[in-house]
């Protein structure tokens, strides 16, 4: 899993009963989603690559998903579905305000590894040697 920001542009109602990528988020917050990940990764590798000495490595382990199926995520996204379901019971019961809950996201995107490697290509400052 990656954890960086929120997308810049979602709004609370776009993703309306979820905290995530879920089944019944409307594929324009998964773009969303997606592209600030891209955002964040790219500065993560521009960040990273300053670091390492002239034909030095980098080990990446990243939580992620085998398939272009952003909502399965590999199972990974059960938890935040779990959570999700008792927030939305919470706000049944009257503990916690609707908006706040709509307006609650994670800011965490488990990329797949065609998206991985097709980042590390456009940033043109590392070579992939093993997967």
């Amino acid at each position: 899993m990656h954890a960086g920001q929120v997308p810049e542009h979602l709004d609370g109602s776009m993703n309306e009963g979820n905290i995530h990528i879920a089944a019944t988020t409307p594929p324009l917050v998964a773009r969303l989603y997606r592209d600030q990940f891209e955002t964040d990764f790219s500065r993560f590798l521009r960040m990273r690559c300053r670091e390492l000495v002239p034909g030095g490595r980098m080990v990446l382990t990243i939580l992620g998903r085998q398939r272009d199926e952003v909502v399965t995520a590999g199972g990974l996204t059960t938890v935040f579905d779990l959570l999700a379901q008792g927030m939305r019971t919470l706000v049944a019961q009257g503990r916690v305000d609707k908006e706040k809950m709509d307006s609650f996201n994670l800011p965490i995107y488990n990329p797949s590894i065609d998206e991985l490697k097709l980042l590390v290509k456009k940033s043109e400052m590392l070579v992939i040697s093993d997967i």
